[in-house]
């Protein structure tokens, strides 16, 4: 299944923004189910610059450029596409409680807006397209 970054995040928090820890998105009540919760792989999605828009708006919009110390100009610029396992990085370092900016965002109607959280709770992962475009209607 596929649908917005908001929609699907586990918001597995405590986290410093209050609207995440009152948040109840489709993901955070999904996974509150133990059985379904180890069934299931939370995929994010972001992108470090492109253009965006919604088929019925009919409105495309340049990506704002994403934060020097953001997630998004941690990979490396030769790559178009990236995987980043959260679940992984997680077990293997249980103790990290640290929020940092992620521009995939999930608060509102901020699209592609940096926001600082624990996104390594919200996620398994996150998949990261450099060059983002919106789709095309086709007749």
């Amino acid at each position: 299944m596929w649908a917005h970054n908001y929609h699907i995040a586990k918001f597995g928090g405590p986290n410093s923004d209050e609207y995440f820890n009152l948040s109840r998105p489709m993901g955070t009540v999904y996974t509150s189910d133990e059985r379904l919760m180890s069934q299931t792989y939370v995929l994010g999605f972001t992108s470090y610059e492109g253009t965006t828009g919604r088929l019925y708006h009919g409105t495309e919009y340049k990506l704002p450029k994403p934060r020097a110390d953001g997630f998004e100009s941690w990979i490396g610029r030769g790559h178009p596409f990236a995987f980043v396992d959260f679940r992984k990085f997680n077990a293997d370092n249980p103790a990290f409680k640290e929020d940092f900016y992620l521009a995939g965002g999930v608060k509102g109607n901020r699209y592609h807006t940096d926001m600082p959280a624990r996104w390594n709770r919200f996620f398994d992962g996150i998949f990261f397209v450099r060059d983002m475009y919106p789709c095309k209607v086709v007749k």
